[in-house]
């Protein structure tokens, strides 16, 4: 039985325990082990024993915590599953399996209610979800057992009446979970969005893209040909800006209630961002003075007679406020307008969520020496950035969350602008702000050559030196890259915890591995880990020179080029072999394409990706993503969970796991595999060896977007896609969506085990959903 735990490892039972048995051998039996041939034989068998019985000994030291499911060792968890009599989801999924079996009771003692089946999604799949009783959707008649009719918070529509389509908000959120609008019966199957209303029916929304933040980092200045603006994204690229996933924090769970809009990691719509309710009470007026007087010195004539006429008043939106206060007060009220959204704001509104002091969705800080002093809520305003728009009256920043745009009003003093904000994406592919100890890689134990100089920070220019370790601390960007210019033995490049700075080249970054010294001695090591690298001016290169016996490049995104928020190019960053490299790992990261030019071709031995993407579109539609004089390469590929947005071009391929979006051509198609994976029909004949893989007809709608920057980049649709060898586009996209070798999606996101979450979640939801109910699983994102 192996050792549950590795951290164990260090408590010296085996030594102590080999010892304590080699002492109970007769002094005579060791001495003939030594001279024995081959020496020692008795002491490798007792050292066997020893690490057996120190297994034995943990066991027994853990039999206590091993009766508690929070402490459980894995193994422990199916035995503690038995005893309250669960239905186990599967193994893959360890975080679903141990909250299953430790929230059993409490699912059970609240079966049927939309409490269980909301806390659900996030205990078995992690995500975020939101569930609705399809038949309060339906419209149909008004009757006499009905309540008094109530208007819906944001459309005005009744509860069973038409829709007020005078409102824009019911057109945005019309089809979502937040809906107020009402729907004909559909009496279809179940089947994706067929069949998703009726009275038997129960929708359950899911948000699968994780909401990541990023904080202090610089936004991009455009120009078009209206004028400037800013782009959160450091590359230039319009984005979409996440709200903060904050559902289930500080509220009691005897108090449960569904999540908010603004609570949910989704995209931030305009209006979502702008929409506030504002409470004047006596409190507000008392509060809105102190700040007048602190700031003005006194209280102007007007205001305090004003404040008194409105108070008790609840305004539903920003705009009625204006009309309010510039009736009340007259001249002088756009001041006033600051203080009360200030203080009035009531603390359950969306904008009140979106901007919350503690750890807001988004802010705009407009001068880098203070970047604690973030422009207040009350001088955020929402709206389109687009063409000549202009900051409205009181507000200093108008944000534009659906593109990741904002324009500073011009009263605001402007040294160098810092942001915070949120993107969306599936996760831990490419650069970004992960919590490093928890990526795949954490645990490597290879040791790293020291750190001879602090981390850098601040957007300092970087200069790369051989022999040491070059840590970059912070998401700024930084627009000097210089390399270390000389041949080295050992480089590491990686990015801090949580951070995702953004580093430009102006020309090619080239690395010289330095051969080692004798035949038994190891050429040169390069790690490129975290960083987001973009080109400026033209495509730059990533070029490995040199002798190399390893090159890792984990957790980096070399950009694959696209458009800007103008309309401009951005330049692609490829990865460049013009010397000889005995393994090059790629992992995790997104890589625009990989060139083995002159004795390069022949000098990559094996390379390995895994986890990632390939992405060479942008840089040439008609280009492989791997590439080199195929006739003359030796090269082995291997790929395993890995998405390539275009053809790949190989010598050897094996391949598990991945998603080929494009023709694969392999000129030894003798050697190697391509097992569990997915390519276009007319790879059919270039492929080794295809074992269980599918061959795709249609590659358009495999992919949510191929748009490098969309928070659904390289994820599976839920459109069809037709299959060789298939009639039916649906079981043709199952084959594709839970193709893996363990049922999972083939591609770069395999191993975030969505398909498996998601057929665990619908077992459990028919575990405690009402009797006579349909589960209509929708995807949000």
């Amino acid at each position: 039985m192996a050792s549950r735990d590795p951290s164990l490892a260090a408590d010296g039972y085996e030594q102590w325990l080999t010892e304590k048995l080699w002492e109970l051998v007769p002094s005579w039996t060791r001495a003939q082990d030594e001279l024995a041939g081959p020496p020692g034989t008795l002491r490798q068998l007792v050292e066997i024993i020893g690490e057996n019985a120190a297994e034995l000994r943990r066991s027994h030291d853990r039999l206590w915590d091993d009766a508690f499911i929070e402490l459980a060792d894995p193994w422990a968890v199916p035995y503690l599953g038995d005893l309250v009599g669960t239905r186990l989801v599967q193994a893959l999924l360890a975080r679903a399996q141990r909250i299953d079996v430790a929230k059993t009771i409490y699912y059970r003692r609240r079966a049927g209610t939309l409490r269980v089946l909301e806390e659900l999604i996030a205990d078995i799949t992690g995500w975020e979800g939101v569930v609705r009783e399809q038949f309060r959707r339906l419209g149909r008649a008004p009757h006499g057992l009905d309540p008094a009719p109530t208007a819906g918070a944001l459309t005005g529509t009744p509860v069973f009446g038409l829709a007020g389509l005078r409102s824009p908000v019911g057109a945005e959120l019309a089809g979502s979970p937040f809906d107020e609008l009402h729907h004909t019966p559909d009496l279809r199957r179940p089947q994706g969005t067929d069949g998703r209303y009726g009275i038997n029916r129960l929708a359950v929304h899911l948000y699968r893209l994780g909401s990541w933040g990023v904080d202090a980092a610089d936004p991009r200045l455009l120009t078009d040909a209206d004028g400037d603006f800013h782009t959160f994204d450091p590359s230039g690229r319009d984005t979409a800006l996440f709200a903060r996933r904050s559902r289930g924090e500080g509220y009691d769970y005897d108090d449960w209630r569904s999540a908010a809009e603004a609570e949910l990691p989704l995209p931030i719509r305009c209006r979502l961002l702008g929409h506030g309710v504002f409470e004047i009470t006596s409190a507000v007026i008392a509060n809105i003075a102190a700040d007048v007087i602190a700031d003005l010195g006194a209280v102007p004539a007007g205001w305090a007679a004003a404040l008194q006429g409105v108070r008790g008043h609840r305004v539903a939106s920003d705009q009625r406020l204006r009309a309010t206060l510039e009736a009340t007060v007259g001249a002088g009220w756009a001041d006033l307008l600051v203080y009360v959204r200030r203080h009035a704001l009531l603390e359950d509104t969306r904008r009140a969520i979106l901007l919350q002091d503690d750890e807001p969705s988004l802010a705009v800080t407009p001068d880098t020496a203070t970047p604690g002093d973030a422009i207040a809520q009350e001088h955020v305003g929402a709206g389109r950035v687009a063409g000549s728009a202009t900051v409205p009256t009181g507000r200093q920043v108008l944000v534009d969350t659906e593109r990741g745009r904002f324009v500073l009003d011009g009263s605001v003093t402007v040294d160098a602008p810092l942001v915070d904000y949120r993107f969306g994406f599936s996760g831990w592919v490419g650069a970004g702000p992960w919590d490093r100890e928890q990526l795949p890689w954490a645990d490597d134990d290879r040791t790293l050559p020291d750190l001879g100089s602090p981390d850098i920070v601040d957007g300092a220019a970087i200069a790369l030196a051989a022999e040491d370790t070059t840590t970059v601390g912070d998401s700024r960007t930084y627009p000097s890259v210089t390399g270390p210019g000389a041949p080295f033995s050992e480089l590491a490049w990686r990015a801090g915890d949580q951070v995702r700075p953004y580093l430009q080249l102006s020309g090619d970054l080239t690395f010289d591995g330095q051969a080692g010294a004798g035949p038994d001695d190891p050429d040169a090591y390069l790690l490129l880990d975290g960083l987001w690298l973009g080109a400026v001016g033209a495509p730059r290169a990533i070029v490995l020179d040199g002798d190399f016996e390893l090159v890792e490049i984990r957790g980096c995104t070399l950009d694959p080029g696209g458009k800007d928020a103008a309309g401009s190019d951005i330049f692609p960053v490829l990865l460049r072999v013009d010397g000889a490299v005995e393994r090059l790992v790629v992992q995790s990261s997104i890589v625009s394409r990989i060139e083995l030019s002159g004795t390069g071709a022949d000098s990559v031995k094996i390379l390995e990706v895994s986890d990632s993407i390939l992405d060479p579109q942008v840089t040439d539609l008609a280009a492989p993503a791997v590439t080199g004089p195929v006739a003359l390469a030796g090269a082995e590929v291997h790929l395993a969970r890995v998405t390539v947005l275009a053809d790949l071009n190989v010598h050897r391929l094996w391949a598990t796991d991945s998603l080929v979006a494009g023709t694969g051509d392999v000129f030894d198609t003798q050697n190697g595999c391509f097992r569990f994976s997915a390519a276009s029909e007319a790879s059919r004949d270039k492929l080794p060896h295809p074992y269980e893989s599918a061959f795709f007809v249609n590659p358009e709608p495999l992919l949510v977007s191929r748009t490098f920057g969309d928070p659904g980049y390289a994820q599976l649709s839920d459109a069809p896609v037709r299959v060789s060898g298939s009639d039916d586009d649906l079981d043709a996209h199952a084959s594709i969506a839970s193709g893996a070798e363990d049922d999972g999606e083939m591609g770069a996101f395999h191993d975030l085990h969505g398909p498996l979450k998601e057929r665990a979640l619908r077992a459990k939801l028919e575990e405690y959903m009402p009797f006579g109910l349909l589960p209509v699983l929708l995807h949000e994102t």
